[in-house]
């Protein structure tokens, strides 16, 4: 497991050479968020991104959702303390409430098996309409820019992913899942 200290952020979110996005990358992946919620008629009224990093996509969420009550949780104590976050991290977070919209992306990939489960049965638990989740796979780590993409995970297969999310959500498409039961209208072919 990595060191998540100034010399991980640096490489994997601030050097232009290395880092896996932007501010760009974040404006587009929120405007998609966004506009897949709205398509589907979810209502999100309060967000928290637990793995946030720097925070930039919870910050460019908060443009198409500037009345949502926000919270960025990081499992690193040098990004808490810099950039203002909570500090936690999975398993084992557990908020005082639960919230419309739960993102958990690139974070599972840091844990073993045992506690990966976990923390989807926990962010099932908290996760009041919507997940944007996303983690890298074993099929996915052989399409990977290793300058841009930190080796020091464990990848697993898709179907090892569905199977449990899908006791607590459906998904979508795009990273996008609804939490069981919902009553969001979606033709078969749009689900995946």
């Amino acid at each position: 497991m990595p060191t998540f200290d100034k010399q991980y952020y640096d490489r994997y979110y601030r050097d232009p050479a290395t880092r896996a996005a932007d501010a760009d990358d974040y404006q587009r992946q929120a405007r998609f968020i966004h506009a897949f919620l709205e398509f589907v008629d979810v209502p999100v009224e309060s967000i928290l991104d637990i793995g946030c990093g720097l925070g930039g996509l919870l910050r460019a969420l908060t443009k198409h959702y500037p009345n949502a009550s926000v919270l960025g949780v990081e499992a690193s104590e040098y990004i808490s303390v810099s950039e203002g976050f909570e500090h936690g991290a999975l398993p084992g977070y557990q908020p005082e409430r639960s919230f419309d919209l739960v993102i958990c992306h690139d974070v599972l990939a840091y844990l073993s098996d045992d506690e990966a489960a976990q923390a989807i049965d926990e962010i099932g638990s908290y996760t009041e309409r919507a997940l944007f989740f996303g983690a890298m796979t074993t099929d996915d780590w052989l399409m990977c820019d290793t300058e841009r993409t930190d080796p020091d995970v464990m990848t697993r297969s898709v179907e090892w992913y569905r199977r449990r999310l899908g006791k607590h959500f459906d998904p979508i498409g795009g990273g996008v899942w609804l939490k069981k039961p919902h009553d969001a209208l979606l033709w078969h072919l749009d689900r995946v």
